[in-house]
């Protein structure tokens, strides 16, 4: 519609090209924050894929609660501190001592781990619901293409009643991705795809010879263009 800003996928290939038009989007907002209000992106992914400056972007509005840390913090010292108790009870050869440490330390050490899996539980559930709400609000979505079809974008744009639309898809690095990955993203149903790339690059890295005798590492893009 005129006057509306469409809701764009952006997919490459690899973690690193997405990072890396992440990290240009992060920029642009720090240099002209006149644009910052006009445009909202999200970085699909999972954690560990994803550069640290643009996870920190995905969350930067979130307020984890540090009650939970503190305490760990508190006990771990309190760990350190029984450590030594029960190494000079040792020393002293007072193993009566010594093993009485031991227990509350042991003890203590069971604690600290199920207090990391609740602050674990509690930090993922406020991180999955920030990436849905921020993943409804975003104009652009940015995602490697094997991700693009994940149980987050299914669940918001595809289905008998889809809650938005994706309206166009670019996919960066075009002549780098095999034809099968490029396909992943079109069941979005998308009015417009952009291929952005170059036919004349190093094609995707197909390590069967099979494969490449079945021109399995022949891109779409390039395939489109002969």
């Amino acid at each position: 519609k005129p006057g509306t800003v469409p809701r764009i996928l952006v997919c490459a290939p690899s973690n690193a090209a997405v990072d890396s038009l992440a990290l240009k989007l992060i920029d642009i907002k720090k240099c002209y924050p006149d644009l910052a209000n006009k445009f909202s992106f999200v970085r699909l992914g999972i954690e560990e894929s994803i550069h640290p400056d643009v996870l920190a972007d995905n969350f930067k509005e979130l307020d984890f609660p540090d009650t939970l840390k503190k305490e760990i913090a508190s006990n771990e010292a309190e760990v350190q501190k029984i450590k030594k108790k029960e190494s000079r009870a040792r020393k002293e050869g007072n193993e009566v001592l010594a093993e009485e440490w031991n227990k509350q330390k042991i003890k203590l050490i069971q604690e600290i781990s199920e207090l990391k899996k609740q602050k674990e539980t509690r930090e993922g559930n406020m991180k999955e619901a920030e990436m849905l709400r921020k993943l409804r609000d975003a104009k652009i979505i940015l995602s490697t293409l094997s991700y693009s079809l994940n149980f987050k974008m299914r669940k918001y744009f595809m289905g008998k009643d889809p809650l938005d639309i994706v309206e166009v898809c670019i996919i960066d690095e075009a002549g780098q991705c095999v034809e099968p990955e490029s396909l992943i993203p079109l069941k979005l149903n998308f009015g417009k795809l952009i291929m952005v790339g170059d036919h004349k690059q190093l094609p995707a890295t197909v390590i069967s010879t099979t494969a490449k005798d079945h021109k399995y590492h022949t891109s779409l893009f390039k395939r489109l263009w002969t």
